[in-house]
Formats: structure tokens, C-alpha cells, sequence
């Protein structure tokens, strides 16, 4: 992506960067038993994620009141398959795929509001990466922070502490729902 993103290379999809990156770890280790048949099913893995616990209902709450889209350097179809795997209720998707640009380029984030025909400040983004938000506030949208501590695993707890510069910080996103309805 970082490729991608500097002009070194063209716009390559993510399921595409993905194969690459199996093709050369395939090499690397010596594993040459895999069939195309399976090496593509491994690829696309990533079309057949499961949901955090709370995630579809608390989509399912802020759909109610709030356009819904999902915001990521995955491509189109892989965000479609995603959402049909984990019965995710988005109301559109948004890939870098529509902008042929990776996050963190503002391209990514101004191009949501000018879809949606609104001001930047009149959308949040919401995410358990840092880096993201503060590219998406450095486009003047609304950010909110969520925790997964286990975002990078067991191994790996994630620093969770609030960001100031975040508007919102939540445990969860049905907290996220409560903050929300809070400041309605």
C-alpha cells in the first residue's frame, strides 16, 4: 500500500497486494503444496472475517439514526463479501477502491463526505487505529476511538488510553450507541 500510496507502483487492489504478499511468504518458507485452488481460498480469507461481539447490533442501533458505511483500504468486493459473511448492515461501502487511494490519503476521507454530498465535520469516523483518526481530524471529520485491547492478539495487548484530540472514546461500540445518544 505505502507503494501505492507514494506513486511507485499503480493502483493495485488489496485482495491483489494480499496474493503478493502470500506468493512471497509461500517462497520464503518453502511451501510449494498448496494448490491455486487453495492458495486462492487462503487469499480471500480475509472475505470471511468474524465481527467483534457487538458489532452488528450496535450497527443494527446506529443505523436507526445515522448513515452507516464502512470506510477501508479493502476493495469493493471484498467489503461486500465481508458484510454478507458477518451480516454487517451497511448502508454503502466505501473502499479506497472508490478513490484509488489507500488511507491515510485525505482523498479517502473527503471522498466520503463528498459522496454523501455533506461537510467533513458532518462525519465520523470511527476506528481502533490512532493513525487513522488523526488523518481523518486532519480532514476535519469527527473521530471516536474504540477499544480492542486484543486488536493485535493475546501477545499483543493494545494500548488503549484516550486521545484528547479524539471526540469520543469507547470501551465498545454499543458504548458508542450510549455516548452518542448522550450528546443527542
Amino acid at each position: 500500500m505505502d507503494q501505492v500510496l507514494s506513486g511507485q507502483q499503480p493502483w493495485t487492489s488489496i485482495d491483489d497486494i494480499h496474493r503478493l504478499i502470500l506468493d512471497e511468504l509461500l517462497a520464503k518458507y518453502q511451501i510449494s503444496t498448496l494448490t491455486e485452488a487453495q492458495k486462492m481460498d487462503l487469499n480471500f480469507i480475509w472475505h470471511r472475517l468474524n465481527p467483534w461481539p457487538d458489532t452488528v447490533a450496535a450497527l443494527n442501533q446506529l443505523k436507526q439514526d445515522y448513515i452507516i458505511c464502512t470506510l477501508s483500504n479493502g476493495n469493493i468486493r471484498l467489503l461486500i463479501d465481508l458484510a454478507k459473511y458477518a451480516k454487517l448492515p451497511w448502508d454503502t461501502i466505501f473502499s479506497a477502491e472508490n478513490f484509488k487511494a489507500y488511507k491515510p490519503s485525505p482523498k479517502t476521507y473527503l471522498g466520503v463526505a463528498d459522496f454523501l454530498n455533506i461537510a467533513p465535520n458532518q462525519v465520523m469516523m470511527v476506528a481502533t487505529h490512532q493513525d487513522d483518526l488523526a488523518a481523518a481530524r486532519s480532514c476535519g471529520l469527527l473521530t471516536a476511538y474504540i477499544e480492542r485491547p486484543f486488536e493485535y492478539g493475546a501477545a499483543q495487548l493494545k494500548d488503549s488510553s484516550p486521545c484528547i484530540d479524539n471526540d469520543l472514546h469507547a470501551t465498545d461500540l454499543l458504548n458508542l450507541v450510549s455516548l452518542l445518544k448522550e450528546k443527542a
